[in-house]
């Protein structure tokens, strides 16, 4: 659901529904994800050239010691002008430049260091702030506790499309948005926190500030006008009840299956009516 509704305004993920076999065996319904790899920055780009990183540690490198979520150092966090202060908190995709690293610089660069009356004048060099924007717009109404806007590290992607010489950030993951325990969270999440430079610095621009508030009413009245909201996820909820009931491995019961139905549309309602 959160994937369907946050396609109409930002790029992300395709995702659908399988039955999963193993060796003939039914081991039940499964959600199948698109990889964010060549063929989907294809699909939302002029092309699937630039770079593209991952906002996480590589891979078996450990890391620096210390710090854990939201602790300033892969939210777009400038750290200094050395490009290797930079690799060991964001895992190198794909790049199609021989110096990738240089374009993140710069960007947080400008993104921290440029005063706030300058921001509008210089960040759209470096960073797509229209689509950024939208980004944080579906995480704020989702209240995605696994993104950008909870984590400030983590479950999200930055893409530097060549075409433009931007970066813009990538929705990434989405398993748990919606969660009741989030359902008045501000739609300024974590402004006052410098360690997430992309809420602090933005909301501070009045232009900018504005202009998120208007995408966020968008995403409210698409992505939350409850009689399509509601028809979707019963037409999702059909299309997998059987399946659900019948599985030999799940977690979870199907009458919790059943319940949360009504958990995600009373979810819906809340958050619709605090944030308006």
């Amino acid at each position: 659901f959160y994937q369907h509704q946050i396609r109409k305004h930002i790029p992300a993920a395709k995702s659908a529904f399988v039955k999963l076999y193993i060796n003939g065996a039914n081991w039940g319904v499964y959600p199948n994800v698109q990889q964010l790899n060549k063929d989907f920055l294809k699909e939302w780009w002029l092309s699937n050239d630039g770079t593209h990183w991952r906002a996480d540690r590589p891979t078996g490198s450990g890391g620096p010691g210390g710090g854990g979520w939201g602790d300033g150092t892969a939210a777009l966090n400038y750290l200094g002008a050395d490009t290797s202060l930079y690799k060991p908190y964001y895992t190198l995709k794909s790049a199609t430049k021989a110096q990738p690293w240089d374009d993140l610089v710069a960007t947080t660069a400008a993104l921290e260091n440029t005063p706030l009356a300058n921001l509008p004048t210089v960040l759209p060099t470096y960073m797509d702030v229209d689509r950024t924007l939208w980004f944080l717009a579906a995480e704020v109404l989702f209240s995605d506790d696994d993104g950008y806007i909870y984590k400030g590290k983590m479950d999200y992607n930055v893409h530097y499309e060549m075409e433009t010489g931007r970066i813009v950030p990538q929705e990434y993951d989405g398993n748990s948005v919606m969660d009741p325990a989030h359902v008045n969270w501000s739609p300024f999440y974590n402004q006052q926190n410098a360690n997430y430079p992309l809420m602090n610095r933005l909301f501070a621009v009045p232009e900018y500030r504005q202009r998120y508030l208007a995408h966020l009413r968008t995403f409210i009245n698409d992505a939350y006008d409850t009689a399509n909201a509601n028809q979707l996820i019963d037409r999702y909820k059909a299309l997998i009840d059987t399946m659900v009931f019948n599985d030999p491995k799940k977690i979870y019961t199907y009458n919790q299956f059943v319940s949360e139905v009504g958990v995600l549309k009373s979810f819906i309602t809340s958050r619709k009516s605090y944030l308006l």
